[in-house]
């Protein structure tokens, strides 16, 4: 592995060596700031992904807790049993560690463990299921057997609506996104933010307000821009989904016309910027920087690259690029644990299915 020099700014120390390229880290008013050269972005990351995936969830026979309809979360537990949210009979469904049915959980309606709508699962310590019910305004846990655990109502702070999007950071803290409406016009968005939540009592906290442009790109029917704040005037709407991410600990969020991030602690605060220098010409049409993020459970950012392709660089805990990596099929990222890559691919019927790929972060 090469070396990077990390550039302190008004510090005398020698450099640090701890990477490939030469990483220029300053402080503005307590923000740490990191930037990376374009170039970072060329180097191949140093972990291996398996080209065939060990594991195969998903049904074309129209019945069955695998025919996925709208595969929309999956993770594992502890013990390798899987959670997938797949849109099927059940909806929420809990399978082994090698795919076989165990049990659904919850439904529509108004008992313990129902919902109006499920949309977003996580994990929370302990294996406890967590399932985000926007419609219902409301969290719906169950324990690691499938059991319902509780429910807790999701209060609005004043003049934010909280919208689908929903992001766990493994510690925590829920980010849900919403949006601020003008008080005299009240179709009118005046902001763009994310609701901190103790998810343990459903209060409000923090609002971290997104800074930056919103984009202006059409989204394509396959949903490849899910993960940008997309604007559509002429719909007079929204499309798709802001550009955070949210796991191992941290809330990072991004532009869609720079590879420009930003992690925010828990009272809302900025706390660090990371930046990777993209050339553009001045008359140069602008395009997004990046297609999707995601931060998987040791706190790396994967950040997918613009184009057909599924390339993904990704970013370590302090903001260096550790490199990029094209994964073996083409399919929405899920989750990434320290060992495994769960991943959503759409076959040439348009029917979801559910990859796990070997991650093997000691080999290149």
């Amino acid at each position: 592995m090469g070396a990077v020099v990390v550039a302190l700014a008004g510090c005398d120390d020698p450099p640090v060596e701890s990477g490939a390229h030469e990483l220029a880290v300053t402080d503005s008013a307590g923000v740490r700031i990191v930037e990376n050269p374009a170039e970072a972005l060329d180097r191949p990351l140093p972990w291996q992904v398996a080209d065939d995936p060990h594991l195969v969830l998903g049904s074309v026979d129209g019945e069955g807790p695998t025919n996925f309809t709208h595969l929309m979360g999956a993770f594992r537990l502890s013990d390798g049993r899987l959670v997938v949210l797949g849109g099927g009979d059940p909806v929420l469904a809990l399978f082994d560690a090698d795919g076989d049915f165990l049990r659904g959980m919850g439904g529509a309606g108004d008992g313990p463990g129902e919902w109006n709508s499920i949309g977003s699962i996580h994990r929370e310590a302990g294996d406890t299921i967590v399932a985000h019910d926007p419609m219902g305004r409301a969290l719906h846990r169950y324990d690691p057997e499938g059991e319902p655990a509780g429910s807790v109502r999701l209060d609005a702070p004043s003049r934010v609506t909280p919208l689908l999007a929903t992001h766990f950071d493994g510690a925590g803290r829920l980010m849900i996104e919403g949006v601020q409406m003008d008080a005299v016009a009240a179709q009118e968005i005046s902001g763009r933010h994310w609701i901190t939540y103790d998810p343990a009592t459903g209060a409000p906290g923090p609002v971290v307000e997104v800074s930056g442009p919103s984009m202006s790109f059409a989204q394509g029917a396959d949903a490849e821009f899910r993960a940008l704040r997309i604007v559509e005037p002429s719909r007079g709407g929204w499309s798709g989904l802001p550009a955070a991410a949210a796991g191992g600990g941290r809330f990072v969020t991004g532009e869609g016309e720079a590879l420009t991030f930003r992690e925010w602690d828990r009272q809302g605060g900025l706390v660090a910027e990371f930046r990777v220098e993209v050339p553009r010409e001045p008359d140069e049409e602008v395009t997004p920087a990046f297609r999707a993020l995601h931060l998987d459970e040791t706190g790396h950012l994967w950040v997918r690259a613009p184009g057909a392709g599924n390339h993904w660089w990704v970013v370590d805990p302090e903001g260096a690029v550790l490199g990029g990596v094209t994964l073996p099929v083409a399919g929405e990222l899920l989750a990434v644990s320290e060992d495994e890559i769960l991943l959503r691919v759409v076959d040439e019927f348009d029917v979801p299915h559910l990859h796990l790929h070997h991650l093997d972060r000691e080999r290149s």
